[in-house]
């Protein structure tokens, strides 16, 4: 059974359309241990200088470690994250920051890090205001994103969007958000995770 991580980074709470669709999305996973991590319940802060020192001699807050944990031992780790100025609100981008400690999530070797993380895949599940493509000049969430699962030793990565939300009316929202569900559907993508 796998272990999935769901990393819940929607500011609007129920009020959000990118935490609704990644219900339905989500409640299609059968065999899998989930558990929902509310980013923003957590309350992380930046690091900081202080916060810098202390890590860089192995003194982290304690909650910081047990959530950094549970991403290294999650089989797929899936971001809920609304785009917002062209990437991830500043909270998601925080826990991040928080969660990639040396000999967790990654350990340095000679020149480099190399990734501890178990998870084979991260997925994103988002809404964009505008249409936007992925990685394009105005993506700066997908880029990021893949270059952390990078250094964290997770090697695949996809998302499931939702362009254009802001500009058509919430009964067209419902009609795009259904087409996308009956595509996974047909897909077999829920099979191939």
């Amino acid at each position: 059974m796998d272990k999935i991580i769901v990393l819940n980074g929607c500011v609007r709470k129920e009020m959000s359309r990118t935490l609704s669709l990644a219900k339905e999305i989500i409640k299609n996973f059968k065999n899998a241990n989930i558990e929902w991590i509310d980013i923003q319940k957590l309350g992380f802060q930046p690091v900081d200088y202080e916060t810098y020192i202390l890590r860089s001699v192995g003194k982290c807050n304690p909650s910081v470690i047990k959530h950094a944990k549970k991403v290294q031992a999650a089989d797929i780790i899936i971001l809920v994250s609304p785009i917002w100025e062209m990437s991830v609100p500043a909270m998601v981008k925080t826990f991040f920051e928080n969660i990639s400690i040396p000999e967790i999530t990654f350990r340095p070797v000679k020149d480099t890090c190399k990734g501890n993380c178990k998870a084979r895949k991260m997925i994103f599940i988002t809404t964009r205001g505008m249409n936007v493509k992925p990685y394009s000049e105005l993506d700066g969430a997908a880029g990021e994103l893949k270059a952390l699962c990078s250094l964290w030793g997770i090697y695949e990565f996809e998302e499931v969007a939702l362009n254009n939300c802001d500009y058509i009316t919430p009964k067209e929202y419902e009609e795009a958000k259904e087409k996308l569900l009956k595509h996974l559907e047909k897909t077999n993508w829920y099979q191939k995770q």
